[in-house]
């Protein structure tokens, strides 16, 4: 009984520690959404702000979001942590890759990198196919 208890309250735990970071992405797309792309570049990491400034991020994700119309559905596919990832500091990562829908595009795959440097999780990166 005592394991069970244990491993419950690791699980807990994690889910928990999950949520955080899936709450941060998701009100972080939601500004993405209402083509707040300005606010995103703002709420996003320092490592993401350094390498690209505030008009280079509004544009280019202007030009990829806008296209695919208003969001009709969202729906989180995997939740991965690292410490290395390619052409950016070590450090403590999650990647989380939402299955998306939208007006114009029936399927798209949105992934989201977070980084948690200053001690909470804060968006490094966005990406969609």
């Amino acid at each position: 009984m005592k394991w069970v208890t244990v491993f419950l309250m690791s699980v807990c735990s994690t889910l928990v520690y999950a949520d955080s970071s899936l709450e941060t992405s998701t009100e972080w797309l939601t500004l993405l959404d209402a083509m707040a792309y300005r606010d995103g570049w703002n709420a996003a990491s320092p490592f993401l702000q350094s390498q690209v400034t505030e008009y280079e991020w509004a544009t280019s994700v202007q030009a990829v979001r806008n296209p695919l119309g208003a969001l009709t559905a969202r729906h989180l596919i995997t939740s991965t942590d690292h410490h290395e990832l390619a052409a950016v500091p070590d450090g403590q990562y999650r990647i989380l890759t939402f299955k998306s829908s939208f007006e114009n595009k029936a399927t798209a795959i949105e992934t989201v990198v977070l980084s948690k440097g200053t001690g909470q999780w804060l968006p490094a990166g966005y990406f969609i196919k």
